[in-house]
Parts: C-alpha cells; structure tokens; sequence
C-alpha cells in the first residue's frame, strides 16, 4: 500500500491530543469520500456532519 507522509505546523491553543484526533477525524473523511467517489458534503462521511 502506498504511504503518505505530512509534515506541517499550527498554531492554536488546542491540546496536542484535541489536534490529532480532529487530524484523524479529517483524514478518514477525506478516505471515505476518495474511497466512495463523494463529492459534496451531503454526500460525505457522517463526521463531516459534526460540529467542531
């Protein structure tokens, strides 16, 4: 399976912990919706649908 490395850097006043999981929230949505050719957001994962 190919590998995807990211590398970036943010400012917030977030925990490090609160940052990976809406990290990985936002990485599975965008799998899901690669993964299930959606395109728009009524056709997204449901955790696209979640309030920040």
């Amino acid at each position: 399976m190919p590998r995807l490395t990211l590398e970036f850097e943010i400012e917030t006043t977030e925990s490090p912990e609160d940052v990976l999981e809406r990290v990985g929230q936002a990485l599975e949505v965008a799998r899901y919706n690669v993964c299930h050719g959606s395109v728009g957001p009524s056709e997204s994962h449901p955790a696209a649908e979640q309030p920040r």
